[in-house]
């Protein structure tokens, strides 16, 4: 039972007489009924519940006084007054309790915690650090050793500086949180926990694969480490991306996790008004961090065995398409859907290519460069030949019904294309019928 109990910061507090008490927050309006409720719910003011008692005694009851409040915080409507949050200001504990933290908590978590900030490329990180230290984070002195987060700015996810970063971090073990304030299109992550997300080489690879001309260049060293595209940017852009910024870091030392950010890249576009979530999958051949399944092993552990697959024949499942399938389209874009993305996705898109006027008769869909007419993701190994076949190039797929469309422009994308270790070797059909085959994915 709390001791001095009060509504939470984020709930605005209305009585109206034999009508009820009115509960209203942003996301979340209710009304309580009853006059235990009216009685009490103004008295709600951080005082001991014994002055409560004694205040409203004649009136009601003890009992009914912590039935009522026992009632209140089991909806969780109240939480334990005084503490940190009663100094902090009134927005900032309410944006806590909207998360489900209590602010006395989140105030604890910032007074002892610390990160670090790194900065690659042309980027003024003052406006950050101020926006920072309003927010109660601690930042710490070059060198601290006392550091829960890294948090790195950078106006491209390739510059150089990136790549040893991220070596380094693999081997302390580290989080770090990405950031791109430069350009239309703000990128917040991900946040990196190695040995448990994709590591910065698994993110730079499938940057690379889909922007493939982008990619040459990084790999002909052309940039020299400068930014690839991203020149736009005023004032005003920047402070919305260190606005985002600075919001997921406090959140993320408040909350002691952030699960819209672990492993995602959450974008921002500023000329289209738009956000967008964006998934990185760990790649089990990764030359930095795939090293073992994150469940078993550290990432300084040696190489894992191949995942085994035994082929087997399976019962055909759907057929309306005048194919043959093992489950349905819907549930092959529900299993693979993630895996689409033009940022750290293994399909970069999935548009509808038909003409606007044709009535959705002809279900044509666009995925991405076609990987076998160009080097493969690892653009850098190709000639500029290669590199504007594959560019100009497009994987389509044409089925009716449009589900069955779309499904199949998600899984033939990157079938057959090899990468850092993969393995290789030859088999009979009577060998594959019998003989479990090593795979990497």
């Amino acid at each position: 039972m709390m001791h001095r109990p009060v509504f939470k910061p984020h709930y605005l507090v209305k009585v109206i007489e034999n009508e009820g008490v009115f509960l209203l927050s942003e996301r979340h309006q209710t009304v309580l009924l009853g006059w235990l409720y009216e009685v009490i719910a103004p008295r709600l003011d951080g005082r001991p519940v014994e002055d409560l008692c004694a205040e409203l005694r004649g009136r009601v009851m003890p009992a009914q006084v912590y039935y009522t409040l026992n009632q209140l915080e089991k909806k969780g409507y109240i939480a334990e007054g005084g503490g940190d949050a009663a100094t902090m200001p009134p927005g900032e504990a309410a944006l806590w309790s909207m998360l489900r933290v209590d602010p006395g908590e989140a105030a604890g978590r910032l007074a002892r915690s610390t990160v670090a900030l790194t900065v690659f490329g042309a980027v003024d990180i003052e406006p950050f650090r101020a926006l920072l230290g309003a927010l109660r984070v601690r930042v710490a002195e070059a060198g601290s050793e006392e550091v829960g987060l890294g948090v790195v700015v950078t106006d491209h996810y390739l510059r150089d500086g990136l790549q040893p970063y991220n070596k380094e971090v693999l081997r302390t073990g580290r989080p770090w949180l990405l950031i791109k304030p430069a350009g239309t299109m703000v990128w917040i992550g991900p946040l990196f926990r190695p040995g448990i997300t994709g590591c910065w080489e698994c993110l730079a690879e499938r940057i690379r694969a889909n922007f493939p001309i982008l990619g040459y260049l990084d790999g002909k060293r052309a940039l020299n480490g400068a930014t690839g595209a991203d020149r736009c940017g005023t004032p005003a852009t920047e402070a919305v991306a260190w606005g985002l910024a600075a919001n997921a870091v406090a959140s993320w030392i408040a909350q002691g996790e952030s699960p819209q950010l672990e492993g995602r890249v959450q974008t921002f576009d500023v000329l289209g008004w738009r956000g967008e979530s964006h998934a990185l999958v760990r790649h089990p051949t990764c030359p930095s961090c795939g090293t073992a399944p994150p469940e078993a092993a550290a990432p300084d552990q040696g190489p894992a065995p191949p995942r085994v697959v035994q082929l087997t024949s399976r019962k055909k499942a759907f057929t309306n398409d005048g194919g043959h399938r093992a489950v349905p389209p819907r549930e092959t874009l529900r299993r693979f859907g993630h895996h689409v993305s033009p940022i750290s996705g293994v399909v970069p898109m999935m548009e509808r290519a038909a003409p606007d006027n044709d009535g959705e008769v002809m279900h044509v869909y666009v995925s991405g460069p076609n990987m076998a007419r160009g080097p493969g993701p690892g653009w850098a190994s190709g000639r500029i030949s290669a590199t504007r076949v594959a560019a100009r190039g497009r994987t389509r797929s044409r089925l009716a019904p449009a589900p069955c469309a779309r499904g199949s422009s998600v899984t033939p994308r990157s079938s057959g294309v090899t990468n850092h270790d993969s393995r290789r070797g030859s088999w009979t059909s009577a060998t594959l019928e019998s003989t479990p085959t090593p795979v990497c994915s």
